[in-house]
């Protein structure tokens, strides 16, 4: 059966995809970390927490959400800086069932708890489905969705990524500053097709992960388009 995943970006790719902002994306030649400043051997996380509906088993063999007993959900912003340069971003992963696209329980045996450990293993378990399926993209350039590359000098931290709005993927850059091997923190946000800036903080937090599966960079496979 195909994913969630498979649906949606076939949905994206059936029409004519257009990549943005190419001249406000970093030089390829100049990217990663010139020393160990960061651990890269698993991925970092946004530990929030959020008020949300559950889902519930129903009697059609799914999940329905339950907007009557709204809750608060320990929550990850997940993103993974690869040594190459290239680097992943995903939305936020609790340790529940959230809807029926996605069965954690099936997929790799969790449990539903609303904790810190439960959301990360979450992120895992999808992160290395997705790894493991063969999604054929129309148009490649679809690729992009949600990836980018990243620079880290004299401790600064600059991380650049690709998001889709309507018809078109758009860049968003993320800055801030390294605070020792394991934590960074973003005090700035960037939307390069609205020249909009955002002050914030947000502290990520590394997660050591052995099994990390590594994704193809569409931007490090295709440098001359960026230039």
């Amino acid at each position: 059966m195909k994913t969630l995943l498979f649906l949606l970006l076939a949905a994206i790719v059936a029409g004519c995809v257009t990549i943005r902002n190419e001249d406000k994306l970093m030089s390829v030649k100049n990217i990663g970390q010139t020393s160990s400043q960061l651990k890269l051997n698993g991925y970092y996380f946004h530990a929030v927490t959020v008020i949300k509906a559950p889902y519930h088993r129903n009697g059609y063999g799914g999940y329905s959400e339950d907007t009557t007993k709204k809750q608060e959900q320990i929550r990850v912003i997940p993103l993974v800086l690869y040594a190459d340069g290239s680097t992943h971003v995903y939305g936020s992963f609790s340790g529940l069932q959230e809807n029926s696209s996605f069965n954690y329980r099936v997929k790799c045996n969790l449990e539903e708890l609303n904790t810190l450990q439960n959301a990360c293993e979450h992120f895992e378990c999808y992160f290395t489905a997705m790894g493991n399926e063969k999604v054929y993209f129309y148009n490649k350039k679809a690729e992009i969705l949600d990836q980018g590359i990243f620079r880290i000098q004299n401790n600064e931290i600059v991380i650049q990524y690709y998001y889709v709005s309507m018809d078109a993927y758009q860049l968003a850059e993320e800055r801030g500053r390294v605070l020792n091997d394991s934590t960074f923190v973003i005090t700035k946000i960037i939307d390069h097709e609205t020249g909009k800036e955002q002050a914030t903080n947000e502290v990520y937090q590394f997660k050591r992960w052995d099994q990390l599966p590594k994704m193809d960079s569409y931007i490090l496979k295709n440098p001359k388009k960026f230039k």
